[in-house]
């Protein structure tokens, strides 16, 4: 449930088993000192603010079971640099990846652009260029909450039919 592991800063390390199906909000939030996490193949939803502040935390495999990732769910993540999203995730809340090692340039994982996780547009990256035109590409199926967010440069946006949902 919410905040079930709040602020335990002296957790390490967390296997969810595969009998869990649902991380609730806030479960882990602000566990300065995880440093690994283990999600059991039955968690089909990862909730608001799940791991957000867990600092030390370097990776993270999703897997195939999860169709959703809440909003800042691992915000300010600063040593995340692994992230392992597989295709049935369908939907990602805003924010979810920011202050992330994964997300921002001092890793350089991420070039600017449109920052698609699967079939997902998570998020455009960097200063959009004016008159700028955006085609999503086919197979997406979910734009994010804030996903051109302050883009002023863009000008036009296709959106193709496998789109379904859009923040």
């Amino acid at each position: 449930g919410r905040y079930a592991f709040h602020r335990c800063k002296g957790l390490t390390s967390v296997t969810i088993p595969n009998s869990v199906t649902s991380i609730g909000d806030q479960a882990f939030m602000d566990c300065k000192g995880l440093t690994s996490v283990t999600i059991g193949n039955s968690v089909t939803e990862i909730g608001f603010q799940v791991f957000q502040g867990c600092i030390r935390l370097t990776s993270v495999v999703i897997p195939n079971s999860v169709t959703s990732i809440g909003e800042s769910a691992f915000y300010h993540c600063s040593y995340l640099t692994s992230v392992t999203i597989p295709n049935s995730v369908t939907s990602i809340g805003e924010g979810a990846f920011e202050g992330t090692g994964w997300y921002y340039e001092w890793y350089n994982n991420q070039p600017d652009g449109i920052v698609y996780i699967g079939k997902v547009v998570y998020k455009y990256k960097g200063q959009m260029p004016s008159s700028s035109a955006i085609v999503i590409k086919e197979g997406t199926v979910y734009i994010c909450d804030g996903a051109f967010k302050d883009c002023k440069g863009l000008t036009s946006v296709t959106i193709g039919n496998s789109v379904t949902e859009i923040g």
